[in-house]
């Protein structure tokens, strides 16, 4: 019969394996701004042009979510009741 793994051993294997992946993956990602530093330029201006209208659906209807944003367009589609 095989000889079991203590738990503890076993959740010390567990958090030096996650925290293992997790510095590899620190240490290769790039962040935001190195990343966008190396697209080409066309990309540059895609991503230029969608960071712009993200601006400006925030200033028309703020960070509110897509039941609240259809909620106000119902209410605005409704017909007056007098």
């Amino acid at each position: 019969m095989a000889a079991r793994l203590p738990p503890g051993k076993a959740l010390a294997l567990l958090v030096a394996g996650t925290g293992l992946g997790w510095g590899i993956m620190k240490l290769t990602t790039p962040t935001e701004s190195q990343f966008y530093d190396v697209l080409a330029p066309d990309l540059k201006r895609k991503v230029d042009e969608r960071r712009k209208e993200a601006a400006e659906w925030d200033k028309l209807y703020g960070k509110t979510t897509v039941e609240e944003q259809y909620r106000k367009a119902v209410e605005r589609e409704e017909p007056k009741k007098v």
